[in-house]
């Protein structure tokens, strides 16, 4: 064995690394603000936190439920995800409903390098809320299975699928459909 044979893995695994370190530092960042007092302390905290994190998670969306057949996350009324009347965002909302899909599909990923690349996505806003929304999607045993045998069989398979967003009265406000493509390429064992 050489040198240039372990690259791969240096790199997969300092990345791995990486990440782990931001995300304790990020949470712990994430505690501090939570335990101060000041509004303009935590304005000034939370601020700095939006540009350490990476743009999605500087929204604040936290999720609530991922399992394998359901995702939902909650996306608060930040200021950073407000329009001049006090409403999410219509790209916050597609942001957010795009980035709970792939959590969904990366939750329920076959074995081997699986892409998902997002093709298109609509959205429908049906009535406006000032409250907190709760992004939910969901996805059926036939459908992901399905979708492991195109896979499995072509390397490659489409897929759509619509996310609500609810507010806190539990109402649509908006519906997401996203279409993707899934790509699988089979990795090789080592010995």
């Amino acid at each position: 064995m050489r040198l240039r044979d372990f690259r791969r893995d240096f790199n997969k695994n300092f990345s791995k690394n990486l990440n782990k370190v931001t995300d304790v530092i990020g949470g712990l960042a994430t505690d501090v603000v939570e335990q101060v007092n000041s509004p303009k302390a935590k304005a000034a905290l939370n601020s700095a936190l939006d540009l350490l994190r990476p743009h999605f998670l500087s929204l604040g969306a936290r999720v609530s439920i991922l399992s394998s057949s359901q995702v939902e996350l909650t996306l608060p009324r930040k200021l950073r995800n407000l329009d001049e009347h006090g409403q999410i965002l219509p790209e916050v909302q597609i942001s957010a409903a795009i980035e709970a899909y792939r959590m969904l599909w990366r939750r329920n990923a076959p074995e081997g390098h699986f892409q998902i690349l997002i093709k298109e996505a609509e959205a429908k806003f049906l009535k406006f809320s000032k409250t907190d929304f709760k992004i939910r999607g969901e996805l059926s045993e036939i459908t992901r299975e399905s979708k492991w045998a195109e896979l499995a069989k072509y390397k490659k398979s489409s897929h759509e699928m619509t996310l609500h967003l609810f507010d806190e009265e539990n109402q649509i406000c908006s519906e997401i459909e996203i279409r993707s493509e899934f790509f699988l390429k089979e990795m090789l064992e080592w010995k």
